[in-house]
Formats: structure tokens, sequence, C-alpha cells
């Protein structure tokens, strides 16, 4: 878990973080990077890191949370009408190949589960999306875990497809599972 407070200081200190492990993934697979690779760099101590993570994950995790917020923030400006909160979130992640390429090779969709379940509500009033409880449990889960595959395939298979592709090849693998399905 992470532990960040609205104190500049903190924030100041967690994106000094996010941005040492940016910058070590370029050079190291993320299974082989330690916490005092991503701190030493940017001279933060490592009583500082556990002050505000716990784990390198959870820097994936903050990272990938503030990804969420925004997108968010992104959809809600746009007419609704005209932009899907899907293609919003594959555009921000394709913008941020080097943290979901990390995620992928980690292998840890739990982390897309976890952010996605924490700010669902949110998405869910931003998208004017009025379902039952139960039924915004099982489209989170379906859709979360569609988007995991969907960019896992992207990073295994080298980034070439933009955004934009990769909204359209969601959409027709949608229609291919509804029709056979």
């Amino acid at each position: 878990m992470y532990h960040i407070k609205k104190d500049k200081r903190m924030i100041k200190s967690a994106a000094l973080i996010c941005d040492g492990l940016a910058e070590i993934l370029r050079a190291k697979p993320y299974a082989e990077i330690s916490i005092t690779d991503v701190c030493e760099p940017k001279g933060i101590a490592r009583t500082t890191f556990y002050r505000l993570f716990d784990t390198l994950d959870d820097v994936l995790l903050y990272q990938f949370d503030s990804l969420f917020e925004e997108s968010i923030v992104k959809y809600a400006e746009y007419d609704n009408l005209h932009k899907s909160f899907a293609k919003t979130i594959l555009e921000i992640a394709v913008n941020n190949k080097t943290l979901i390429s990390a995620i992928v090779a980690s292998g840890r969709s739990d982390l897309f589960s976890a952010s996605t379940t924490s700010n669902e509500e949110r998405i869910l009033q931003n998208v004017n999306l009025q379902i039952t409880e139960k039924d915004s449990l099982y489209c989170t889960a379906m859709l979360t875990q569609l988007a995991y595959a969907v960019l896992s395939i992207w990073v295994n298979t080298g980034c070439h497809e933009s955004s934009d592709e990769l909204y359209e090849i969601m959409k027709h693998e949608m229609k291919l599972i509804y029709t056979y399905l």
C-alpha cells in the first residue's frame, strides 16, 4: 500500500521515487530492480521510501492510480457522446509505455484490478452509467481484464499500435466474443 497524503513534501518525494523507477526501468527488467536502485540516484533515503510505500509494487500501483485519476479528469473534459472512457484510458496507457510495460512484465494484473476498483465509483459517475451494484462489479472486472489483456498483447508484441488502433481492436474483439459466446 502507498501512504501519500496531500502534503507537498510527500508528493514531491513520491514523484522522485516514481521518476527513479521510470529511469531504472529503461536499464533493467522490473524483477531485477531493488529499492536502493530506485532511491540512490534521486537522493531519496530508504526510510523516506518506506514512509511512502511498502514495496516497489506499491510505486507501480500509485502511478497506475495516478493514470486513472488523469483519465477521469480527461474524460470529464470531453463531450461524453464523442469520447469513450476506454479510449481515454488506452491513450494514457500508450503515453505511459514504460509503466504499462513494467506492470505487464511483472504479471501484475491485480494492480489494474485494484486501481479500477478503488476508482470505480468516480468512473461510473463520469461515464453517467446507472447500473446496479452487482452489474457494476461484473462490468468493472470484465473491462479491467479486457484492458489488461489488450495492453499485455500490445507490450509483448512491441507496442506498435496507437491508442486508436488498440481501441478498435478492443471493440472488434468484443463483437466477436458477443457473436460467438
